[in-house]
């Protein structure tokens, strides 16, 4: 993320929670090869018309991710450490996305915590070295626990928001262990 100037702050605020969209894509084990657990990405998706077409290119060259053109809408997508950076940088003036930006959040901290979580042996395989001696490695994929985690939110996310409790979801305090993290 570049420096920039304070008072672009707010604007990007707006644009987040007027134009963007906050979720969590899942890819099935079965599209990707040697995968035993399913795949889960964090993502900021913006829709902003022409007019807004100053403030989408400046957020552009701040934060990075990928912008496209398509006739008078501009298309912006960030993933993972970039959406978790968005998200860190104007969760204060969020109103509209707020709650969801909270639960994205907390999924990000677990899901950067995955490899405590390998922990489920879910077979070998065997290397043999230019000696012809032959090793055998244990294969470990995530535990059945912190997939059902990371699923949790990825339902949360999939549904509006309307009436939940925010904290009534939460193990960990994701978000503030976050901020001290990038402060």
């Amino acid at each position: 993320m570049k420096e920039f100037d304070a008072s672009y702050l707010e604007p990007f605020a707006k644009l987040v929670d007027i134009y963007g969209f906050i979720g969590i894509k899942k890819t099935s084990p079965r599209y990707t090869p040697r995968t035993y657990n399913p795949f889960y990405r964090l993502y900021v998706t913006l829709r902003v018309p022409c007019t807004e077409k100053d403030m989408i290119v400046k957020f552009h060259e701040v934060f990075g991710g990928h912008l496209k053109q398509d006739g008078i809408i501009y298309f912006y997508t960030a993933y993972d450490r970039q959406a978790e950076q968005i998200l860190l940088t104007v969760y204060n003036l969020l109103k509209k996305n707020h709650k969801r930006a909270k639960v994205a959040l907390d999924f990000a901290y677990t899901k950067r915590q995955g490899y405590l979580h390998k922990t489920k042996q879910v077979g070998t395989r065997r290397f043999v070295n230019i000696h012809g001696i032959e090793y055998e490695f244990p294969v470990f994929a995530y535990s059945d626990e912190f997939v059902a985690q990371l699923e949790h939110y990825y339902v949360l996310l999939k549904e509006e928001l309307p009436n939940i409790k925010m904290d009534s979801f939460f193990q960990f305090d994701g978000l503030n262990r976050s901020l001290k993290m990038y402060s």
